[in-house]
């Protein structure tokens, strides 16, 4: 689960990157495929605490699907359920282009 949850988060990071988000820092990042959940704690500048958040997702037989977004702060709260859909749009357009990675990935989800 180490080399899984390495990899979630160097991907996450290499997203946030690419979307000029540097103010966004990954703590701390865990992935329970059991419970279908990715945990984070997220640094945000400007933020006292850290924010955490939990992905609640389904793996679907063509693709990951992110069911729901838990967030410990109310504003980011709101805007990650209207991102949800996005979020999903993204990840299926995602999985289409990379058939291979996207099997690999609902392989170990």
């Amino acid at each position: 689960m180490r080399l899984l949850a390495w990899l979630a988060r160097w991907l996450l990071h290499r997203r946030l990157e690419k979307a000029g988000m540097d103010w966004v820092k990954i703590e701390h990042l865990e992935v329970d495929p059991p419970a279908k959940r990715i945990t984070a704690l997220l640094r945000l500048e400007g933020e006292a605490e850290p924010v955490r958040l939990v992905l609640h997702y389904r793996n679907d037989a063509d693709r990951l699907v992110a069911e729901r977004v838990d967030v410990s702060k109310p504003w980011a709260q709101k805007l990650a359920m209207q991102w949800l859909n996005d979020i999903n749009a993204q990840a299926a357009k995602s999985q289409a282009e990379n058939p291979a990675i996207a099997k690999l990935l609902r392989a170990l989800l």
